[in-house]
């Protein structure tokens, strides 16, 4: 991994080109779109296939398609290149748009995109989301605090990871830790929130909310969570870097839902975007970001594939290709080289960290980010690396022993 003191940050301004998505998130049972899908088709295809597989769904056993559980199965053939063409789509579409804006959702550290969702006069209503955990430090959205959800719940993350925290509800009267000890509130639905308004929450009772699992989720996973377990979610956002997941959601079951805060209030403030520019905007930046996680597959691909040939590799590359499985290493290194490359190119120079063979291959992925978007993702990281904000260590603690654990399976 690089070594992250020798990185500085810098700016550039390279022209802007049309951003278009590549690989696959992971297999499926139905074919990939063809390349001439547009935006609306790809919109169309996927919301048709959910809605397929959704049927499957036992709500009572939680179990779903394919004998999967819960709604796992409706989402593995989804790929990147759909999710870029879905948000394409809600770009394009000024009543889809509006739709996916009054169901999102924004933190300073956390953004929630809606894709979709089934029919809800059929009593089909899933629901589609991506979902972006900052590096920049906690407060998810109330993802890291004991909750309880009033649906089915299937993850698939997508880069970084975090763990999965269990819990076993208590009553105060029983012998107990006291930072084991939360507020219990019952809250109204997310969508029931206004854009000024918030979100009501009423308080049921002391609660003792005791951990008994942690299990670290990341990238290539596909999680279900049981309605019935209350969880939280730790992304030590240094370690495993920015993460990204595809949050599929069944019918939901109740009105409300249950969370555990260690504060008193009466409600949670408006979590929406503040304007439809914001909104356009974040999308812009899950399409580039989605793109640099095709790039980071496609390139340790092709690196692989000339080391099997025996093609010589330049020492970045080979750094490059050893890294690509480290948690962080889209910010840590591949976004750093992406910054220099450009920076090289801009001026002229030649290429210090790839070959010329590599570089063709760079220029072609490139091509098809946005660069005006990809420089905003670049500036962000850069300010993140000097600020200290990402760690190739590791803190000891829970997180760090479930890591163990994982790495021990």
């Amino acid at each position: 991994m690089k070594d992250l003191s020798s990185i500085s940050p810098f700016r550039f301004t390279p022209t802007d080109s049309v951003a278009r998505g590549t690989s696959h998130i992971s297999a499926g049972a139905i074919p990939a779109a063809p390349p001439c899908s547009t935006p609306k088709e790809i919109y169309d295809r996927v919301h048709q296939e959910i809605s397929r597989r959704y049927l499957s769904f036992d709500q009572g056993k939680e179990m779903g398609f394919a004998g999967k559980a819960g709604v796992t199965g409706d989402i593995d053939f989804i790929t990147k290149k759909d999710l870029i063409g879905i948000q394409r789509h809600l770009k394009e579409d000024e009543s889809a748009l509006q739709e996916s804006k009054k169901d999102s959702a924004r933190t300073q550290l956390f953004d929630k995109i809606y894709l979709m969702s089934g029919d809800k006069e059929t009593g089909s209503n899933w629901n589609l989301r991506l979902h972006n955990y900052s590096v920049r430090g906690t407060g998810l959205g109330g993802e890291d605090i004991p909750h309880r959800h009033r649906w089915t719940l299937a993850s698939n993350v997508l880069t970084g990871g975090y763990n999965n925290v269990n819990y076993e509800e208590r009553s105060v009267s029983q012998p107990h830790d006291p930072k084991d000890k939360f507020n219990k509130y019952v809250l109204g639905a997310s969508s029931a929130q206004t854009t000024q308004g918030a979100r009501g929450a009423t308080l049921v009772n002391e609660a003792v909310m005791v951990p008994f699992k942690n299990e670290i989720y990341a990238k290539g996973d596909i999680k279900h969570f049981p309605i019935a377990l209350p969880h939280s979610v730790d992304t030590a956002p240094a370690y495993m870097g920015t993460t990204l997941t595809l949050a599929h959601t069944g019918v939901p079951t109740t009105d409300t839902s249950i969370a555990y805060y260690k504060e008193a209030f009466t409600s949670l403030p408006s979590l929406h975007f503040e304007s439809v520019e914001a909104f356009k905007a974040s999308i812009d930046l899950r399409i580039a970001q989605l793109q640099v996680l095709d790039l980071q597959d496609n390139l340790s691909t092709f690196l692989n594939a000339r080391q099997q040939n025996n093609e010589p590799l330049t020492p970045d590359e080979t750094r490059h290709l050893r890294d690509t499985h480290e948690y962080n290493y889209v910010e840590t290194s591949l976004l750093p080289a992406l910054a220099i490359y450009n920076m090289e190119k801009i001026n002229g120079i030649e290429h210090r960290e790839f070959s010329a063979d590599t570089a063709k291959f760079l220029d072609s992925q490139l091509s098809q980010i946005n660069q005006r978007v990809l420089n905003t993702l670049i500036e962000g990281n850069q300010t993140d690396l000097m600020d200290q904000r990402l760690s190739l260590v590791l803190e000891p603690g829970a997180f760090a022993q479930a890591m163990a654990e994982r790495q021990g399976q």
